[in-house]
């Protein structure tokens, strides 16, 4: 682990934010919280398409297979470095760069599957993530979180500061819900839902979010294909629709319930993704 872990470090690009003008099919893949089948999903993907992959964040935290999924994503990540895209998130290692943290720092529990120096190693690669994918051709924004008005108006030529990434990977949709140990964070003035899509219809553009893809309904149709992760695999969401399957034409096809992995791969088959 230590040694995939320190080619991973050296092969991430310094950059926060991916700009990419690729017109193929692009799988994008919501939290994955230890499910080591998404990465599986996504190798074939790659095996069988002229595509490229974009995780969302959250690839560790919950679930029992948090080891094994870092090692099969990483892997994926060196096998095709130039068509895997890994966005950070916020439920990776301690929050120790949060702007309300006061205490002790204590890790996610990630610290159960790492040892402290595989740790460390891999807190180095969370921070060096890039925050926003960018794909001018196909006219999506994909983050962890949430984008306010004024990055989106900006991209792709935004210069970011440590409150936007930190406001990036924790914000929820307005109102910004999000706490942290009971304290609410703070809703910068145009982080508003219904600013931000005024911006994205003047653009047409798509804003795609990890952080919560419980809310994605039907309406949401302009990316290839999205996968999340559900309590059934192992991570903590326990109801509502996880997977939603789109076109290479951008179209909606169909949701699929929590957890149905064979049913998952047989549609993406179906459609000629996998």
């Amino acid at each position: 682990m230590l040694s995939l872990l320190y080619e991973v470090l050296e092969r991430l690009p310094s950059k926060k934010i991916v700009i990419d003008d690729f017109s193929g099919p692009v799988l994008f893949i919501g939290d994955l919280h230890g499910d080591p089948t998404a990465v599986r999903i996504a190798r074939s993907f790659l095996e069988k398409n002229n595509g490229k992959v974009v995780f969302l964040g959250d690839y560790a935290d919950r679930g029992r297979y948090q080891r094994k999924t870092l090692t099969s994503l990483f892997r994926l990540f060196l096998d095709y470095p130039e068509s895997v895209t890994l966005l950070r998130g916020n439920h990776e290692v301690g929050p120790r760069d949060h702007p309300l943290y006061v205490g002790p720092v204590f890790p996610y529990d990630i610290s159960l599957y790492l040892s402290p120096e595989e740790l460390e190693l891999y807190e180095a690669i969370h921070v060096k993530l890039p925050v926003i994918y960018y794909n001018e051709v196909i006219g999506v924004v994909a983050v962890h979180g949430f984008l306010s008005r004024s990055i989106l108006e900006k991209l792709p030529k935004v210069d970011l500061s440590p409150q936007d990434e930190f406001f990036i990977l924790w914000s929820d949709t307005d109102p910004l819900s999000t706490e942290f140990r009971g304290v609410s964070v703070p809703d910068p003035w145009d982080w508003s839902a219904e600013k931000a899509e005024e911006v994205l219809e003047e653009r047409d553009l798509f804003l795609l979010k990890g952080h919560s893809p419980h809310e994605l309904k039907k309406h949401f149709r302009r990316v290839a294909v999205l996968f999340a992760h559900c309590k059934d695999t192992g991570g903590y969401y326990s109801e509502g629709v996880r997977y939603a399957i789109f076109d290479r034409g951008l179209r909606f096809f169909e949701e699929v319930p929590c957890g149905e992995h064979k049913k998952i791969t047989a549609s993406l088959r179906s459609y000629g993704m996998v």
